[in-house]
């Protein structure tokens, strides 16, 4: 009884502390159409921590931008105790890091962080830029507190109201009566705060307006518009049957257009998809942009895309933040992994690879979970082959990692308990893509990990209480044989 209480005792300073440790702080992203889908894949702040960087602007007008970049990312080890691979002297202006905001129960990122002023041409180190990804407003982070609390409460209003239309139409249009949700400025000369914006649903079906007007909802109807969620589905079925014949190298969905980068020029992609219905889709000649390492340049031959140490070149071009340290270890790792899952791809298993490199952490699994496991549906992507070849779970890989740091947190529940608690309601939804579900176990184990590093903390203070404690009562013997040898 008494160690029920103790048990008891210890969860609820853990809960204790972790209000202070989240509240405005690490969140995960819903994918809400066309604003990027957060990757758990770089380094991340809270609201508090941008604050706390205009402070120092406030003291250091003449804060340089490796300054404040650098005081982001120390900050940033709150969050994520693995950071020491994040390269502090990267010079070139792009690199940058997400802002999180807390929501409740649900976490969102609504800001990202960047060194690079888009208004501009000029892609050297500048001033640190707070970006908002609903309205795609920016501003300097060295305004006065009070412009800062306007462009927070502006933008966290905008992006609310954007959630919440996009999760109206998601459970209650089909796929080929809409084409996306969209924000903007009611006023386009006006591209400031000062503006009003309106977040509204693109129709592909105009007898849906009613139903919209109904609810309040904004919409539009054109011929830019009639292009329909269903008809994108189809443009990516048919882009990953054929992409070994295309040469495509990567494909992304932005505003419901589809983005295509490929080995191929325009004119060849052009030529081989002739009545394929691509011709709004947006390609791209692949690796052509200025600095690309040259052995990405060089690459005729599709199946090489595919090898291990040309897919290291390409995510170190997209992460130019990261230190010799961590693409050392993610070789090793993806290497070993590969072994183990063959059908996973390295896209897949990267992402993974940002809550831990241990080769462990994904394979050693006790047979209970193993065989509770087996019983869990799985709810494949069809829609979009390209989200569930990068983030598509069919061994339950992230999920089991989750359930067994929840059965190390809570060791007297059943797998079943914490499956219930913690992932039943994401991964059985329909709804999700593979990526959503991806950063909301993530997110989850990232919760997760701080209970248990905060619970060993306590017990660690504990041993060391009994500990001290047990030499106060040597120590007092000693003393007491000391003095009666005395006397």
């Amino acid at each position: 009884m008494k160690k029920n209480i103790f048990i008891n005792l210890k969860r609820t300073i853990i809960l204790f502390l972790l209000f202070f440790t989240f509240s405005s702080h690490i969140t995960y992203a819903e994918k809400l159409d066309y604003c990027s889908e957060i990757e758990f894949s770089g380094w991340y702040v809270s609201i508090d921590d941008i604050y706390a960087l205009r402070e120092e602007y406030e003291k250091n007008p003449n804060l340089e931008t490796n300054e404040a970049r650098d005081f982001l990312i120390k900050r940033a080890e709150n969050y994520k105790k693995d950071m020491n691979y994040i390269n502090n002297q990267y010079q070139h202006g792009y690199g940058g890091g997400n802002v999180f905001l807390y929501e409740g129960d649900t976490r969102y990122r609504n800001y990202y962080i960047s060194n690079f002023d888009t208004s501009s041409s000029h892609l050297g180190p500048g001033p640190i830029y707070l970006y908002a990804t609903v309205s795609n407003e920016y501003v300097q982070l060295n305004l006065s507190k009070e412009e800062l609390n306007q462009f927070f409460e502006r933008n966290n209003k905008w992006a609310e109201e954007f959630r919440t239309v996009c999760e109206y139409v998601r459970n209650y249009l089909k796929e080929n009566e809409y084409s996306g949700v969209y924000f903007k400025y009611l006023d386009l000369n006006e591209y400031s705060g000062a503006a009003n914006g309106i977040v509204y649903v693109g129709l592909s079906d105009k007898s849906k307006a009613t139903i919209l007007e109904e609810k309040g909802i904004a919409w539009e109807f054109s011929e830019f518009y009639q292009k329909s969620r269903e008809d994108m589905h189809h443009q990516l079925q048919y882009l990953w049957e054929n992409r070994e014949e295309l040469k495509i190298v990567e494909v992304m969905e932005v505003c419901n257009q589809v983005i295509i980068s490929g080995l191929d020029s325009d004119e060849e992609f052009r030529a081989n998809t002739q009545g394929r219905n691509l011709e709004d889709c947006h390609y791209q000649k692949a690796f052509e942009l200025w600095g690309i390492d040259e052995r990405l340049k060089e690459i005729r031959d599709w199946s090489k895309v595919n090898e291990l140490q040309y897919f290291i070149l390409r995510k170190r071009e997209d992460e130019p933040d990261w230190g010799e340290k961590f693409w050392k270890e993610l070789e090793v790792w993806l290497e070993y992994m590969k072994k183990l899952y063959p059908e996973y791809s390295y896209e897949n298993l990267f992402h993974m690879a940002y809550v831990s490199r241990d080769k462990n952490y994904y394979t050693d699994f006790d047979t209970e979970l193993e065989k509770f496991a087996e019983t869990l549906p799985y709810i494949k992507n069809q829609k979009n082959p390209f989200d569930e070849n990068e983030f598509g779970d069919s061994e339950h890989l992230v999920l089991k990692a989750l359930l067994k740091n929840c059965k190390e947190l809570y060791p007297e529940k059943e797998y079943a308990q914490l499956y219930d608690s913690y992932a039943k309601e994401v991964n059985e939804s329909d709804l999700y893509t593979a990526e959503e579900k991806r950063n909301r176990f993530v997110w989850r184990l990232l919760q997760v990990e701080k209970e248990l590093e905060t619970l060993h903390k306590l017990d660690n203070n504990e041993i060391l209480a009994y500990f001290g404690f047990g030499v106060l009562i040597v120590a007092c013997g000693i003393f007491a044989i000391y003095k009666n040898k005395k006397l």
